[in-house]
């Protein structure tokens, strides 16, 4: 803030204005004719000693009738070393008019360098007084630099320092009352731009600075914003390089992190990413590839890993796996991509709807998914192409009924508990016949069920365990004759009756692990062997 020494209200044909004078600075309020709510004018004495102008204000009443200046009666201000301003009375007796320079009769003393020169009556600001000397040993003469607003048929700029709304100060070239061509201009908060200037704004090249002298931009300006090509320094030590327009990032551009490492490399509308577009990691190699909308890919695209191997190839909708695509995961496949996991429906970024999973060891499941799980019916193949499993999923498994086929050829059909058969249930031979009919728990038989030979005949009715008979059950040989008695672990304990073929009994007795422990009644020596050799302890 400019110290306030000494207040003049002057006039001129634009209305009143207010001069606050201090050693070095005319501070003007008020003047609206400049478009600007106040102006400082600075005087640099280096400057001075030039043969035209270098300071701009709006009077050109004398310009081309110097002969008007001759016995005008005119005040010079003087700076005193107390700070304090004097106001000195005269005439301007001479005039140089190749240089601009005036003789006058008034007593400058000193501190009057740099002071502005006022008509007495008008109170025009007509120049800038520089120094004086004696003349005739009776006359002063000092050169006086006319303050006007063009110099006629002359395109040479002119230098000035203003204040802009009283929150910044500008210093550099001008021209016909407007910044124009290079200059500097600082604001309240002491962030400052230097660069070209047309007719009062930032138009050209130039370059804006933060209060610590840290580059914000630097780049093309038009209209006073950011158009063209530039590049733009976040305080985070991001950056972007590219096109602008009226001050946001429009057209093609780069994106930087903190360590200069490339991020994104594509379009942008209206400051945010738009169209296509490559975002890179760290290391330089492409993370997502597509077309990107309000800031996010949006459409077909292709996400890599960090080795550069494809990873997803498909459509996105807000940056998220979204419609038609394929998924490969990060094991090598002979080639530049890792291996295909999954190609189908996606929905927020992972598997939902119909697709087909493929597995390290060749199978693979075409059904349904929802929220990346299988879910509903679908079809597991072996690698061979042959189904494995055909039924329905929960969760991601077997879960309610479905048909599983072993790769003996024999198959399950029933019911599925967490990927276990579990409930009811039915094996069969490969040829399509029953095997076992009954209960199952985690994938065993469990329960009651019923044990078939090959031609669909019984071999055992009754109660399993942990897949072997166990309690109560009858057993059937291919002869035609039976068991019935208990069982545990898969062979006779307990006591036991045997039948022939014509259903009458032929044995009684108790049996543990398999061998008799007594006889009751008559038992014939061949009957004992053919029970020692009827092989009980089948599944």
């Amino acid at each position: 803030m400019i110290e306030k020494k000494k207040t003049i209200f002057c006039k001129n044909k634009y209305g009143a204005f207010t001069i606050i004078l201090d050693k070095t600075r005319i501070f003007i309020r008020d003047y609206t004719y400049m478009n600007i709510d106040a102006t400082l004018i600075e005087i640099f004495p280096e400057k001075l000693n030039l043969p035209i102008t270098h300071f701009l204000l709006p009077e050109s009443k004398f310009l081309n009738n110097f002969e008007a200046f001759n016995n005008l009666e005119v005040y010079i201000a003087h700076f005193l070393p107390n700070n304090e301003v004097k106001i000195n009375y005269g005439n301007i007796i001479g005039i140089n008019k190749f240089s601009f320079q005036f003789i006058h009769n008034i007593d400058t003393q000193y501190g009057s360098s740099g002071g502005p020169i006022f008509e007495k009556n008008s109170m025009f600001i007509l120049g800038i007084h520089k120094q004086g000397s004696l003349v005739e040993k009776k006359n002063y003469a000092s050169f006086i630099y006319p303050i006007v607003d063009s110099l006629k048929n002359n395109n040479d700029y002119v230098s000035m320092r203003y204040f802009k709304r009283e929150d910044s100060i500008y210093e550099g070239e001008m021209r016909n009352n407007f910044c124009e061509g290079y200059g500097k201009i600082i604001n309240e908060n002491g962030y400052y731009y230097k660069g070209q200037w047309s007719k009062g704004k930032r138009q050209g090249f130039g370059v804006e600075f933060s209060k610590d002298d840290n580059i914000i931009y630097q780049g093309e300006f038009f209209n006073n914003e950011y158009n063209g090509y530039g590049r733009f320094n976040k305080d985070n030590g991001k950056f972007y390089i590219g096109n602008f327009f009226n001050g946001k990032r429009h057209g093609k551009g780069k994106l930087y992190d903190k360590n200069n490492n490339l991020k994104y490399e594509g379009n942008f509308v209206n400051d945010k990413p738009e169209g296509e577009a490559t975002l890179f990691y760290d290391n330089g190699i492409t993370h997502f590839k597509g077309y990107f909308s309000e800031a996010k890919l949006n459409g077909e695209g292709k996400e890599y890993y960090i080795d550069g191997r494809l990873k997803y190839e498909g459509n996105f909708i807000n940056g998220q796996y979204f419609g038609k695509g394929k998924y490969y995961s990060f094991e090598f496949d002979n080639d530049i991509h890792g291996k295909l996991l999954y190609e189908g429906d996606f929905a927020f970024g992972t598997f939902d709807g119909n697709g087909i999973y493929y597995y390290k060891n060749g199978e693979y499941y075409i059904g349904s998914f929802i929220n990346g799980k299988k879910e509903g019916n679908g079809t597991h193949f072996y690698s061979n192409q042959s189904i494995k499993y055909k039924g329905e999923y929960s969760n991601g498994k077997k879960n309610g009924n479905g048909t599983f086929y072993f790769k003996a050829g024999t198959y399950y059909k029933g019911q599925w508990v967490n990927d276990e058969m579990n409930g009811k249930g039915i094996i069969y031979y490969q040829n399509g016949k029953k095997k076992y009919e009954g209960d199952f728990v985690n994938g065993k038989k469990e329960g009651s069920g019923t044990q078939y030979y090959e031609n669909e005949e019984p071999e055992y009715v009754g109660l399993f365990s942990n897949n072997k008979f166990e309690g109560v059950g009858m057993y059937f040989t291919k002869e035609g004759e039976y068991y019935s008695g208990v069982f545990h672990d898969g062979v006779r304990n307990g006591y036991c009756e045997i039948y022939d073929k014509e259903g009458k009994l032929s044995f009684s007795g108790n049996f543990i692990n398999g061998e008799c422990e007594s006889k009751f009644g008559f038992l014939m020596n061949s009957i004992r062997n053919k029970i020692k050799n009827l092989g009980f302890n089948k599944k």
